[in-house]
């Protein structure tokens, strides 16, 4: 509120020299309510006008101005001083949808900064924005995965579900089309002035048109383009070398993930192709099976393996164009993420107590796991961690049972063997154990490690770890296609790569595939 000031008037009586001046002041007190809500200001006073709110957020905005109830004066409908101001449908009519995916969203990152608090929450789920990190966060949990305490009027099915969108994907916007009005004609005159402004004469030159050239395609539908010739010409001997030695890709246009990815799933892939493609189609993802049948293209010598990986790369971006760019760089995490999804549930993460009651219940769909830690039960290496899993006790505030009190556990249930199992191991100082056993369906079930990627200095290098147990080292921009042997499983140390890149990304392989 501005300070009391005064409004002068001024009025002449008469003219010429005998002229007289009279002032009249008159006290005001001017109000800007814009400033009381700037600087957080309440109103002791507060005569508040309802009639033309549109919603119950407008009703809140108005009277939640006023310091106390008793200065609220709310002002009658005009006309009828006896009928409420206050639209019973605007505050019981339910919100928009609009409003209610807010409120989802806005429940979504409570759980999540819920479990990220109590070191719940593996390393996995990360996002830049809003949409990216739920997105993340519902590809670990699955898209049918409602946080516990949630209002049953936001509650989201199959029938009513949620779908975020991102607000950074200018592909879903729609396009204004704006008219351009042609230039006005210019008139004989002016170009007669701008023709006599100046004695410069204009001499058009024709040159002969040279015949037309075959179009080439562009770099990013293949690989690099100074690679292409080259590459054709000698696929059929890579193809030969491929049955002796491990071999990858050439680094080409950030393509490093995937460069990584493959040289650990195609030689895994090719030691018995038959048993992995099938493998791979009875996990129910088509981008397994996609890449079973390029791997088979490649072998028949139809294409290259940069080739194959290239057409991944734009199939993964014509499914995600707002995650996998071409050229756009991207992490090991984001691709195996899909490329590890199951069209079946793999496992289920059930909260209960120790009498029994069911707390809550997760599907997953991922072959993948991300070690975190396990409350007081410690552990140091990957077959401990998976030990633990099984029965984790729930010890933070607020984790007993809400019907009986009594503590509550975390159990995570594998009810299928995946053909490969993904260990994002970014963030866990265990190092990769050379087999894993994980109890499914009672059996216990043995994964061998097929290979490693490591990352450093922005850049993915990988190892893969074939049958008899050797070491093979590539790099797609130091060594190519070539794979370098280092040694034996025993021998080798795991940790870092030959360069000094941090291990990201562990893959396991079934046993008895």
């Amino acid at each position: 509120m501005i300070d009391q000031g005064t409004l002068s008037r001024y009025t002449q009586e008469g003219g010429g020299r005998g002229a007289h001046l009279y002032v009249e002041h008159t006290a005001v007190t001017p109000y800007l309510p814009v400033q009381s809500v700037i600087r957080g200001k309440t109103r002791p006073f507060n005569p508040v006008d309802l009639n033309n709110c549109r919603s119950h957020q407008s009703y809140y905005t108005a009277l939640s101005r006023t310091a106390i109830a008793a200065g609220t004066l709310i002002l009658p409908a005009p006309g009828n001083a006896r009928s409420s101001p206050i639209d019973p449908k605007k505050i019981q009519g339910g919100c928009s949808g609009y409003l209610r995916q807010e409120f989802r969203e806005l429940e979504m990152l409570d759980n999540i900064t819920t479990q990220l608090y109590h070191d719940m929450l593996p390393a996995s789920v990360m996002g830049d924005t809003r949409y990216s990190l739920i997105e993340s966060y519902r590809d670990y949990v699955g898209y049918a995965y409602v946080p516990p305490i949630l209002d049953t009027a936001l509650v989201w099915s199959d029938i009513a579900p949620l779908e975020s969108s991102d607000a950074t994907d200018l592909h879903g916007w729609s396009k204004t089309f704006i008219s351009h009005k042609p230039l006005p004609k210019r008139s004989s005159d002016s170009m007669l002035l701008a023709r006599s402004s100046g004695d410069i004469q204009t001499k058009r030159i024709l040159t002969p048109m040279k015949p037309a050239e075959k179009r080439r395609g562009r770099a990013s539908d293949t690989f690099d383009e100074k690679q292409y010739t080259s590459d054709k010409r000698h696929a059929t001997d890579d193809t030969t070398q491929s049955t002796l030695r491990p071999v990858g890709c050439k680094w080409s246009n950030n393509s490093c993930p995937y460069d990584a990815t493959l040289f650990v799933l195609y030689n895994m892939w090719r030691t018995n192709p038959t048993e992995w493609t099938a493998a791979f189609e009875s996990v129910g993802n088509p981008r397994l099976v996609l890449l079973a049948e390029s791997f088979r293209k490649y072998v028949d010598k139809l294409y290259t393996l940069e080739e194959v990986r290239d057409y991944v790369r734009r199939r993964m971006h014509r499914d995600y164009p707002a995650v996998f760019v071409f050229g756009v760089e991207t992490s090991v995490e984001a691709v195996m993420t899909k490329w590890a999804t199951c069209q079946h549930p793999v496992s289920t993460l059930d909260i209960r107590c120790d009498a029994g009651h069911a707390v809550s219940s997760v599907t997953q769909h991922c072959c993948s796991t991300d070690p975190t830690r396990t409350g007081r039960l410690p552990w140091s290496t990957l077959q401990k961690f998976v030990d633990n899993s099984q029965y984790t006790p729930l010890t933070f505030a607020g984790s007993s049972c809400e019907a009986c009190g009594s503590p509550t556990s975390q159990r995570l249930t594998y009810t299928m063997a995946p053909p490969l199992i993904v260990v994002f191991g970014a963030f866990t100082p265990a190092l990769p154990d050379p087999v894993l056993y994980i109890p499914i369906t009672g059996n216990m079930t043995e994964y061998r490690l097929a290979g490693i990627v490591y990352y450093g200095t922005q850049h993915f290098t990988a190892r893969y770890v074939d049958p008899p147990n050797r070491i093979w080292f590539n790099d797609g921009i130091a060594l190519g296609r070539q794979a370098l042997q280092e040694g034996h499983l025993d021998d080798v140390d795991m940790s870092r790569d030959r360069t000094g890149k941090e291990r990201d990304t562990f893959i396991y392989r079934r046993a008895d595939i």
